[in-house]
């Protein structure tokens, strides 16, 4: 009987193990690289959020946060690359339109040198 008792014990310690062994969840995860990115840690928030979007995490919010980041960081190239995946995202957000306009009136670019409107926003 205490041979049994003790091969469960052990199988549930080993599962409880696995759990807290899997990390922070994607909601966790970007509250951290969004916390990472307040304190003005850019360059970890930026893995954060690659981290997440890699992990197939992706969101127009996701990719908004990763813009701004970006843009402090003074990488405004990657800023509009992240806008326009958030606008892939969801089309018809019109922040996401606004900034796209900003960023890349701040790089001194023509409308017709960034991609395209996406059919679903026309």
């Amino acid at each position: 009987m205490s041979r049994r008792w003790l091969a469960a014990a052990a199988l549930l310690a080993a599962s409880t193990a696995s759990l807290f062994a899997a990390g922070p969840s994607p909601q966790q995860r970007f509250r951290e690289a969004a916390d990472l990115a307040r304190s003005g840690d850019y360059p970890k928030a930026l893995a954060a959020y690659r981290e997440l979007a890699g992990s197939g995490q992706e969101s127009a919010s996701l990719y908004w946060n990763w813009a701004q980041t970006a843009a402090a960081r003074g990488a405004q190239g990657e800023a509009l690359w992240a806008l326009l995946r958030a606008r892939e995202l969801s089309p018809g957000d019109g922040a996401v339109a606004r900034e796209i306009a900003r960023v890349r009136e701040g790089l001194n670019l023509d409308p017709a040198e960034i991609a395209p409107e996406p059919l679903a926003g026309a």
